[in-house]
């Protein structure tokens, strides 16, 4: 088997040379040139940034000290730009101090080459820096791929999932509280949250693409606590779990998204329902602003398990998967992902502690 060379590149590597000095451009174009990389060069800030628009490469060779535009300043406008942020620079610098390394590293800049320049050093990070664009993007691919499956699965789902619930709904309306129309009612509950879990896939994309506006009125919290914790009433039943609303006696008013914040709700109990023990509690409590800059606070404990420190943010993630010992379910990071994003829709933030001596407390806050 071959050994990879240190100098072993990703083919069809584009690399962008931005250098005003003609000998120093010159040597990096025939040095990478010569290992198969495709070279293009820019003599100062703006006509790179010009090129970049036109035809973004894979890695970017920086020079600091440019007239019109530095490096610096060139590196802080490609990372303010989402199109061009995951390209990664190389600021190549005679500048030694450790205040003009952090100012890089400020500005975005992934590397460092020194001058007068190495070229074995040149070569190998040029190829660590191809190497992880490559993995950024197959990752990003996976994840686009996996949005395209979602939106298929959501499409392709709502129809059978309203022929159950229709189906649940007769068999409900039998009129006599007998087992088949309990079980009917189970039913209709489970489908009623399937539907939400298909909303909430549809609301996060939308959020994602920013296409989702928020229709803003004048709620009472404590009322739709109630609402979410009705919905949520018969599943806690199915598992002997107490569900208790503690809430101001006069209406603790916010302007909210009425749906969106009530599926945020909805979220939060399905989640600490999941993993709550029999026998145990889950309470929503509801407090509201004291004008004093304290902001209003909306909290979920269970006395789960709990969440290990380390996955705090974790659990927020979009997909993301927390497997910890004595589950028997994966903690999945949709739902949350979708509570995160209608808190700051709302701008207002949320997140979790630690429930003592069990448990977890999801708190979400608005302004």
């Amino acid at each position: 088997m071959k050994t990879p060379s240190l100098y072993d590149r990703p083919a069809d590597s584009h690399v962008l040379v931005v250098e005003d000095e003609e000998k120093s451009r010159r040597l990096m174009r025939d040095l990478l040139g010569a290992h198969g990389y495709r070279v293009s060069e820019a003599v100062d800030g703006e006509e790179a940034l010009r090129l970049i628009a036109d035809t973004p490469p894979d890695v970017i060779l920086l020079d600091v000290m440019m007239p019109k535009l530095d490096g610096f300043a060139v590196c802080r406008t490609l990372q303010a730009d989402q199109r061009t942020a995951p390209i990664p620079v190389l600021l190549v610098t005679a500048l030694h101090d450790r205040a003009d390394r952090l100012r890089g590293v400020a500005a975005g800049a992934a590397d460092f080459i020194t001058k007068p320049i190495d070229t074995a050093e040149v070569l190998l990070r040029v190829r660590n820096a191809l190497r992880m664009k490559r993995l950024y993007d197959q990752r990003n691919e996976l994840l686009r791929l996996r949005e395209n499956l979602s939106d298929m699965i959501v499409h392709d789902i709502r129809n059978p999932l309203l022929a159950i619930s229709l189906c649940a709904q007769r068999l409900a309306a039998k009129g006599k509280p007998t087992a088949v129309a309990r079980l009917a009612q189970t039913i209709l509950g489970q489908t009623q949250l399937l539907e939400t879990f298909v909303s909430d896939l549809l609301t996060v994309s939308k959020m994602e693409q920013g296409e989702f506006k928020l229709q803003l009125t004048g709620e009472d919290l404590a009322e739709l606590g109630r609402a979410a914790l009705l919905n949520h009433r018969m599943i806690a039943e199915d598992k002997n779990i107490r569900l208790e609303l503690k809430a101001p006696d006069v209406p603790c008013l916010a302007n909210v998204d009425r749906n969106l914040f009530l599926r945020l709700l909805d979220n939060l109990l399905a989640n600490a329902i999941k993993f709550a023990p029999a026998d145990t509690c889950v309470s929503l409590t509801i407090r509201r602003a004291d004008g004093s800059g304290t902001p209003c606070r909306i909290t979920v404990e269970d006395e789960g398990p709990g969440i290990p420190l380390g996955y705090h943010e974790a659990i927020f993630e979009k997909f993301g998967v927390v497997e910890m010992k004595g589950r028997d379910l994966p903690q999945t990071g949709l739902g949350l992902a979708f509570c995160r994003m209608a808190a700051e829709a709302h701008n207002g933030r949320i997140y979790v502690t630690a429930r003592h001596p069990l448990g977890s407390t999801f708190t979400v806050e608005l302004p």
